[in-house]
């Protein structure tokens, strides 16, 4: 169940919302005045592991997070988003407030085609954030793909075109599709702060996922490495989207959160009365979904809070490829059904929510819970089958891993389970490629030869 008490996977986009309202006394010559509180339909993230370290240049696996995003627009169509740039709490606070500024502005500008955002970033480093030549080469490489790489940019002219075609490389849905946002349509403020303000905002290290104790802290400060600090870090180092609910907009000039490039200052503002012992190391360490009380800004952490199930990210989005055609058990018609163990999350696929890959037709399960086992069966011609028992879908061996395989039960009443891959077949390319995984738990890994897809 949602914070609202709404099943965890029921739409909930185009329903209006039933809730108490205390109101003060009044003469009848007074009203009371009833505003909705801003509260977000859905959530995505794109972690530290897609952007290089320290900097706010985006990495080309980062394609499978904006597929997802297109996943999660069209199931809550109409939602505008706004999103949120973190840093982790090491090193200075503004610095960090200019570096997850520039990553939110990367993003952004990513999704709206902005190239004149990345010009920006480009041509005027701060820190570390040096995209430089590396950033050049990095995009020629991916635009080329198997051909030869576009001439080496010249002149900003020529980077506008190099940072676009880069741009439409990773911003695809699952299909392939490239897609484009629209700061207008899209996003929370509309686009009307001409430096972005409500529509994307860079929060420093005030809301991190995670705090170490303060032993760990004093640990990782003695260690002249600092590389298991980092890793271990990196939950907190995130851009967030928020997705609205429907028709939601806010007025820029009202908005409490600084501009991506502005100081911490209008942060600090909105501060719960404890932010210091909040943002403290204290005895053990700590996390935001466990203890609730690493976020120092109020503000973010009510509508971050408000979003209904996980954000959406690599580690809870299920991919799930229907062997179809000639040789396979199941015809077109058939239906895939998702269930979690605890009875809170059920899902039900018709052929017109998937789409076909190859010989699969693949469904996308967008709410998979960690520490949660879920099962997957398969209802045709008036039968239904068990597709795998019931596994924790959240811990998975790298897709990209042509050994990721996953239990599949011998369905009651077939001849034979789908046929196992062809000998030419090929691991994982790409964000709607079918692959198989492995199926974890605290002490093996077990390895299952059947074909199925995840992400």
């Amino acid at each position: 169940m949602g914070a609202s008490g709404v099943p965890l996977d029921e739409d909930t986009t185009d329903k209006p919302l039933t809730l108490p309202v205390l109101v003060a006394p009044a003469t009848g010559s007074e009203f009371n005045t009833i505003r909705e509180q801003l509260a977000a339909a859905a959530a995505w993230q794109l972690d530290d592991i897609r952007f290089e370290f320290d900097s706010s240049l985006i990495l080309p696996d980062a394609e499978e997070e904006f597929a997802f995003l297109a996943v999660l627009r069209a199931e809550h169509p109409k939602t505008p988003l706004s999103l949120f740039g973190h840093a982790d709490p090491t090193g200075d606070d503004d610095y960090n407030k200019r570096l997850s500024g520039r990553r939110v502005i990367a993003v952004f500008a990513l999704l709206t085609r902005r190239v004149d955002l990345w010009e920006q970033l480009f041509s005027k480093p701060i820190g570390n954030d040096k995209w430089g030549d590396r950033a050049i080469t990095l995009m020629r490489s991916v635009v080329a793909g198997d051909g030869d790489p576009p001439p080496l940019p010249a002149s900003p002219g020529e980077r506008a075109q190099l940072f676009r075609a880069y741009m439409d490389e990773l911003c695809r849905d699952l299909k392939g599709t490239t897609y484009q946002l629209d700061a207008t349509a899209d996003f929370l403020a509309g686009g009307k702060d001409a430096g972005g303000k409500g529509d994307f905002q860079g929060c420093s290290e005030f809301n991190p996922e995670l705090m170490f104790s303060a032993d760990e802290k004093a640990a990782f400060d003695r260690s002249g490495d600092k590389d298991a600090r980092d890793r271990d870090n990196a939950p907190n180092r995130r851009v967030v989207g928020l997705l609205f609910r429907p028709g939601t907009r806010i007025d820029p000039a009202r908005w409490p959160c600084p501009r991506a490039t502005e100081g911490t200052e209008a942060c600090q503002r909105r501060f719960f009365a404890d932010a210091r012992v909040r943002r403290s190391f204290q005895a053990q360490r700590r996390t935001h979904d466990v203890n609730g009380d690493t976020f120092a800004c109020r503000f973010y952490e009510r509508i971050a809070d408000s979003a209904p199930g996980p954000r959406l990210t690599r580690r809870n989005i299920f991919q799930y490829g229907l062997p179809l055609g000639k040789g396979a058990p199941f015809s077109e018609t058939a239906t895939v059904r998702i269930v979690s163990e605890d009875g809170k999350q059920a899902r039900t696929f018709k052929e017109a929510d998937g789409f076909l890959a190859g010989t699969h037709r693949v469904f996308i399960f967008t709410r998979v819970r960690t520490g949660i086992r879920y099962r997957g069966e398969v209802t045709d011609g008036g039968l239904t089958f068990e597709l795998f028992s019931f596994t924790d879908l959240s811990r998975v061996l790298n897709p990209a891993d042509a050994l990721n395989l996953l239990q599949q039960s011998q369905p009651a009443g077939l001849v034979s389970l789908p046929p196992p891959p062809p000998a030419n077949f090929q691991p994982f390319t790409g964000p709607n490629d079918p692959v198989d995984f492995v199926a974890v738990d605290d002490a093996t890994v077990t390895r299952f030869p059947i074909t199925t897809a995840i992400v």
